[in-house]
C-alpha cells in the first residue's frame, strides 16, 4: 500500500469517526440549529446561556460545536458542549462571552445577543443599585445569595453601572447587539478574554507542528450533555 493509499484510508477512517461524535440527550441526537432550538431543548428557568467557546472538527466534512455556560439562580453553573449548525456557528463567531439566549422566571425569552447578566441586572429579586462615589453614580450589587450569579457571568471584577444597564435595555428594545460601552464583551472584549479564556488560548496557537496537527485531527472526543466542573468557576 503506497503513501497515497494510506493517507486516503486515514481520511476515510477519520470522517467515519467524526460523523459519530454527536452526543445524545435522553436518547435523542441534538443539533442546535438556532436560538429557537435552545428554547425547545432547555426548559429550565430562569436561564441565561453564555457562549464560552466554539470549535469545529473534521478534515473535509466539518462538524461545529458550541460550549455553553448555563447560569441559573442559586445553582452552580453548568457547562455543555453541543453540536450546532454551520449557520448558527457562523452567526455567533463574534459572541464569545455573550448571552445568546435568556428566559426569565415567567418564561419570557430573549434571543438577541447581549452582555452576560442582561437577564439579572436591574431585577430587584437579585440585587439593588447602590451609590458609588468613585464612579459618581450608581453600581449594581448582587445580594449575597446571588453572588454566584456574578461569578458565573464573569462579572465579579466588572463595575456594573446604571448607564451600562440602560444601554443594554435600550439596545434590546432596538433589537441591536450591544458589546458594552468600550466593547468589553464579545470576541474582542477585555472581559471575555479574561473570564472565558479557552477560546483565546487556542486561537494563539499558530502554525502547529505536523505531529500536533495529526494528533488534533485523529483525536476521538466524547461529549456529554451536562458536565459539572466546580473548578471551572473563575
Amino acid at each position: 500500500m503506497n503513501r497515497l493509499s494510506v493517507y486516503i484510508f486515514l481520511i476515510i477512517v477519520f470522517l467515519g469517526l467524526s460523523k459519530n461524535q454527536n452526543f445524545n440527550l435522553e436518547g435523542q441526537q441534538i443539533i442546535i440549529k438556532d436560538s429557537e432550538s435552545l428554547s425547545k431543548i432547555f426548559k429550565m428557568r430562569p436561564l441565561s446561556i453564555v457562549l464560552m467557546d466554539y470549535f469545529s472538527t473534521g478534515l473535509i466534512i466539518r462538524t461545529y460545536y458550541h460550549k455553553y455556560r448555563f447560569i441559573q439562580e442559586q445553582k452552580a453553573f453548568q457547562t455543555v458542549t453541543i453540536q450546532v449548525s454551520r449557520n448558527f456557528f457562523n452567526k455567533n463567531r463574534n459572541n464569545i462571552g455573550m448571552s445568546i439566549f435568556r428566559k426569565n422566571i415567567r418564561g419570557q425569552e430573549g434571543h438577541l445577543v447581549a452582555p452576560p447578566g442582561a437577564l439579572f441586572i436591574g431585577n430587584t429579586i437579585y440585587g439593588a443599585w447602590k451609590k458609588n462615589l468613585e464612579i459618581q453614580g450608581e453600581e449594581w450589587i448582587f445580594y449575597p445569595p446571588y453572588k454566584d450569579l456574578q461569578v458565573g457571568l464573569g462579572l465579579e471584577d466588572y463595575v456594573i453601572t446604571k448607564p451600562f444597564y440602560e444601554q443594554v435595555r435600550y439596545n434590546i428594545i432596538l433589537n441591536r447587539p450591544y458589546y458594552g460601552p468600550d466593547q468589553e464583551f464579545g470576541i474582542n472584549g477585555s472581559v471575555s478574554k479574561k473570564k472565558f479564556p479557552d477560546f483565546f488560548r487556542r486561537k494563539k496557537k499558530v502554525n502547529p507542528s505536523l505531529k500536533e496537527f495529526f494528533t488534533k485531527i485523529f483525536k476521538i472526543r466524547s461529549y456529554r450533555p451536562f458536565f459539572y466542573r466546580s473548578d471551572e468557576i473563575i
